[in-house]
């Protein structure tokens, strides 16, 4: 009865052990995958924001280079004060900007649309043929960009289209004209995501936020969600841009992952926040994210869902699992030894047996001076041996052949009197590998004397494969550190560069042996270097990170633009240690900058300047003509009967007219004189001379010699004539007025030489 009594007394105490054991193991679990899940939600909402504010600031350059510019904003200027001349400028406008549209639709965006600051819609490059409905009571970005005169972007619903809109105000003279607006569907943005992630992206919005704005929802806008009742599936997403890549989930998957979803994230759903669901399906492990969506009002309006295989909440579970099974054979032999420690030698060695039998894994037990006396069927199992040979000094040979290992943890088990455990590759009696983590520990008498020696091994092959998985995974991070697109360097307190990837060894042109332990301002150095704005210095006194543009030197010694994204390095205990720099080269993005400002003041067909740029590089020679105390000269030019060639010999020839009569107005003239084409068949020529000179007469004859040069060569199909005007710059005179004058001559000369005819 006592024997009954206290077995039962230590199994309640065992169970109980085990109880806690298992709950803290799975709460630890728990915790790990939680975080692990939170962090990767984190990361999915920094590159959807990244990715947004890229496609902001590329808006931002087209409505500065080519929508916002003078003559546009001129257009709809007079569009606005005349509404008898809307459909006209409405065409011009078009017909000046379907070329920059055409481009900005290869960029990711989708439409262009210019409205007034009532709320009537002017033009649209998507849609030309709509045009003059009231947009306030279904576009708030409209109604606020031009009611509250700024710039407002976000997601927003529309009657044609849905996407994330960047509206920008359009002045003249300080006065609030409208709005110009572009967007960028789901689709774009899901392209470049999935460039950085490869996951599989939907975007769900709300049933009741579409009705709202699209009386009608038909297939061609979106289909019912497979996922969330109250929510429907952007048709362009499903239709326009689903195709294989990396990562890429079956339509099966997806439907099989929605059905285990289905139901279970309600209660999610109605908290209107961002979160992210682990799913098991068919042994692996998935993980599901849901980024809120709002738009422009704040209000919630779907929700952008990504998918994707996941292997480190399954590495966290199998590592929890692992340390349950290790720590519970360890509490069964704490509460073995601890029992049997009461009982004499003879009755320890009986219950010994029968516990050890209970025991999957491999237990023995050996005399201080190496004989076994006793183990487990898993032990004989592993060497091989019956149990009648056990203790016959086979099974000693075996051990001493297999692990000299075994051997010293013996000794050392003796000198301490201490448990004492190590890694060590055995082989089994079937001749595979294995690895085991060996306990040794003393079995002590009342004397401290060690009675037997107490071994167990518990097999970690798994967990060592496992472990190799996750070093594999760890090498798998490293190549993609060093197969990032952009180039990344870890540099330390002391500005001492501890690591750089390929991408930034390509980008400086030389190899990591040469850049790892120099200064950081010796490698690609910058305008920052040795500044308050260096990012090591700026990220010391306030750790997190940043982003900024700056300009950086090449070991060839060629400048590039970077955009420079520095992120604090700390360790464990979170003390500052260094920073983690990531340079985006932007140099040909600034040449295409460059292009683009060449471009718009530039003339298309004859290759010199266009009227903006006849203003913008003629106000700096007058501003030198002041300084230097010069003469200037303003000459109007006007080709004569352009419009007879352009009738009776086509427009190909009238076009050849026009450039004939601006090569012949860039031979005549010096390159510093500035010769632009100012529209149609006029063109100016801004000069600049010393004073007292007769460069006006010099100026006309040299006009009238070229054109009669021209004409006798015959190679032109057309007699080529010209009327000009020259006007010299007067004392305090604007260029503007300059030019009125040059203007009048020119068309008085006109009008002498058909009073002549």
């Amino acid at each position: 009865m006592g024997k009954l009594r206290s077995g039962l007394i230590y199994g309640g105490i065992f169970i109980l052990f085990q109880a806690i054991l298992f709950f803290m193991v799975n709460s630890g679990k728990k915790q790990d995958v939680d975080f692990y899940i939170q962090q990767h939600l984190v990361s999915q909402e920094k590159e959807f924001r990244f990715v947004l504010s890229s496609f902001a600031r590329q808006a931002e350059f087209v409505v500065n280079e080519v929508f916002g510019v003078e003559e546009v904003v001129s257009l709809f200027a007079e569009a606005s004060n005349n509404p008898n001349r809307r459909d006209e400028l409405r065409g011009l406008l078009y017909k000046r900007l379907l070329p920059a549209y055409q481009r900005l639709l290869s960029l990711g965006f989708k439409q262009v649309h210019f409205h007034f600051s009532d709320g009537i819609s002017f033009l649209r490059l998507h849609l030309p043929e709509n045009f003059g409905d009231q947009l306030f009571p279904v576009r708030e970005s409209v109604r606020l960009a031009n009611v509250e005169e700024r710039y407002v972007e976000g997601f927003e619903i529309g009657q044609n289209y849905q996407g994330f809109r960047y509206v920008f105000p359009l002045t003249q003279g300080g006065v609030h004209l409208g709005t110009v607006e572009t967007s960028v569907p789901f689709y774009s943005i899901e392209n470049v995501l999935q460039e950085v992630i490869n996951l599989e992206y939907y975007l769900l919005l709300r049933k009741d936020a579409l009705h709202k704005k699209i009386k009608t929802v038909s297939s061609d806008h979106a289909m019912h969600s497979l996922l969330l009742e109250d929510y429907l599936h952007e048709q362009d997403d499903l239709i326009l841009n689903k195709r294989d890549h990396e990562g890429h989930l079956d339509f099966s998957e997806l439907v099989r992952i929605n059905g285990l979803l289905s139901g279970s994230i309600d209660e999610k759903i109605t908290q209107q926040q961002s979160f992210a669901v682990p799913v098991k399906l068919s042994g692996k492990d998935y993980l599901v994210t849901f980024m809120i969506l709002n738009d422009i009002s704040g209000a919630e309006v779907g929700y952008l869902i990504s998918y994707g295989r996941d292997t480190v909440i399954q590495t966290i579970r199998q590592k929890g699992n692992m340390i349950h099974f290790v720590l519970g054979i360890i509490l069964c032999l704490s509460f073995g030894l601890h029992f049997m420690a009461n009982k004499r030698k003879t009755e320890l060695i009986h219950f010994q047996q029968q516990l050890m039998e209970t025991i999957p894994s491999p237990v023995w037990f050996k005399t201080p001076e190496g004989k076994l006396s006793g183990c487990n069927t898993a032990f004989s199992e592993m060497v091989g041996l019956e149990r009648d040979e056990i203790g016959q000094g086979k099974e000693s040979a075996i051990l001493r052949e297999q692990s000299v290992v075994e051997q010293q943890m013996d000794e050392e088990v003796l000198e301490k009197k201490e448990l004492v455990k190590q890694v060590v590759t055995f082989d089994f009696a079937d001749g595979s590998p294995h690895t085991l983590i060996v306990h040794k520990a003393p079995l002590l008498d009342a004397k401290d004397r060690v009675l037997f020696l107490v071994g167990s091994a518990f097999d970690i092959t798994e967990r060592k494969e496992g472990e190799d998985l996750l070093f594999e995974s760890h090498m798998k991070l490293d190549q993609v550190f060093n197969t990032a697109a952009n180039g990344m360097r870890i540099v330390d307190v002391n500005h001492v560069v501890l690591r750089v990837n390929k991408a930034f060894c390509d980008m400086v042109g030389t190899s990591s042996e040469e850049i790892v332990g120099k200064k950081c301002y010796e490698i690609l150095p910058g305008q920052n270097c040795g500044t308050k704005n260096c990012p090591l210095d700026r990220l010391a006194s306030a750790p997190g990170h940043f982003k900024t543009e700056m300009q950086k030197k090449m070991i060839s010694d060629r400048d590039i633009d970077c955009i420079v994204t520095a992120s604090s390095l700390c360790d464990k205990n979170g003390d500052f240690i260094g920073v983690v720099e990531d340079f985006q080269d932007i140099t040909l993005f600034r040449r295409m900058e460059q292009k683009l400002r060449d471009m718009a003041i530039t003339d298309k067909l004859t290759t010199i300047y266009n009227r903006r740029g006849f203003l913008l590089f003629a106000e700096k020679q007058l501003a030198a003509v002041r300084r230097n105390d010069q003469d200037a000269f303003v000459t109007y030019i006007d080709i004569d009967d352009l419009k007879t060639i352009n009738d009776l010999q086509g427009h190909k020839v009238g076009d050849l007219a026009i450039r004939s009569t601006a090569q012949l107005l860039k031979r005549m003239f010096r390159q510093p004189d500035v010769v632009a084409r100012l529209g149609g068949d006029e063109f100016a020529v801004f000069t600049c001379c010393r004073s007292g000179t007769n460069s006006k007469e010099a100026i006309a004859r040299r006009m009238v010699e070229a054109v009669e040069k021209i004409n006798e060569t015959g190679e032109l199909s057309f007699t080529m004539s010209i009327s000009f005007g020259i006007a010299r710059l007067g004392e305090k005179e604007s260029l503007e007025q300059l030019m009125n004058r040059a203007d009048l001559r020119m068309y008085q000369a006109k009008r002498e030489k058909k009073n002549q005819a």
